[in-house]
């Protein structure tokens, strides 16, 4: 169970996913590299971040396998977000929080049958 459920719960992830890789380069990338057997820290940090995601679609009444194609959807849009903004490749001066609630708003609704109603859910980083 997750303490806030359903969309909100998407959106919590995605400001904290997004807020993490800008507070903590290092860390972001390490997390994103094949666990080894000789780092069992890291395979459980993966695999504890994959189970918030997983859990997170699940609260919003996906479940089996589609959560789990759900919670990769969700991690691969917002990581691909972040991956790009860690390498200053949005250069528009369009703003990227606005970029970014758009791009959650639409993983909302690819992934409810009823749609997202549109929140701003972001801080500059």
């Amino acid at each position: 169970m997750v303490a806030t459920p359903g969309p909100a719960a998407i959106r919590a992830i995605a400001l904290s996913y997004r807020g993490f890789g800008a507070e903590h380069p290092g860390q972001y990338a390490a997390f994103l590299l094949p666990p080894t057997a000789r780092d069992s820290s890291l395979a459980l940090a993966q695999s504890q971040i994959v189970d918030i995601f997983i859990r997170a679609t699940q609260s919003t009444g996906i479940t089996g396998d589609a959560a789990v194609h759900a919670a990769r959807a969700v991690r691969s849009g917002i990581h691909g977000f972040v991956a790009l903004e860690f390498v200053d490749a949005f250069t528009s001066k369009v703003s990227k929080n606005a970029s970014f609630d758009n791009l959650v708003a639409s993983i909302l609704r690819g992934l409810l049958p009823e749609p997202a109603e549109s929140v701003v859910i972001c801080r500059p980083v």
